[in-house]
């Protein structure tokens, strides 16, 4: 799998100094934003994503608003890009502590490639990749799951051919 090329950088935060990986800011140059969404639920954001479930490549940004401390996120075809279990300050099955421990919110930043998908988290404070593979026979594409969630802000890019 090859991966998208990232900056690292070092930021200062309540905790001290950490690294940060970002895409390269190059990568704007390839985006297309095709819609954007504000303070919906989780079923109006699932039914306006429907008509991208065919896509094999796209970009998401996206911030949800989890209204209990359990577990949220989105989900492809039954693989769970985002899993974020706030209960257990996990994303993925992986730590993780926001800057803001007592927020309700995360931000993911979604790269799905038709063979990979990239995940920046919080402006790349977390970051992972994996294998692109739907779960056999599920049909519900791309999918918001959790209670009661909002998702404060959701963003669809198209991708540019690099060719052209």
């Amino acid at each position: 799998m090859m991966l998208m090329p990232t900056e690292l950088t070092l930021k200062t935060t309540k905790n001290g100094v950490r690294l940060f990986s970002s895409p390269i800011k190059e990568y704007n140059q390839l985006f297309e934003p095709q819609y954007k969404w504000t303070n919906i639920n989780a079923r109006q954001a699932n039914d306006h994503l429907k008509i991208y479930n065919d896509q094999d490549r796209l970009r998401i940004k996206t911030t949800i608003h989890l209204s209990h401390a359990t577990s949220a996120g989105i989900s492809l075809f039954g693989q769970r890009i985002l899993d974020y279990d706030m209960n257990n300050n996990l994303v993925n099955g992986v730590f993780y502590s926001p800057e803001d421990m007592t927020s309700m919110e995360i931000s993911a930043d979604i790269y799905i490639d038709r063979t990979s998908i990239e995940v920046f988290i919080d402006g790349g404070a977390y970051s992972y990749s994996m294998e692109r593979r739907a779960l056999k026979d599920n049909k519900e594409g791309l999918h918001f799951w959790g209670t009661n969630i909002e998702v404060k802000n959701l963003e669809v890019f198209n991708i540019k051919s690099i060719w052209n």
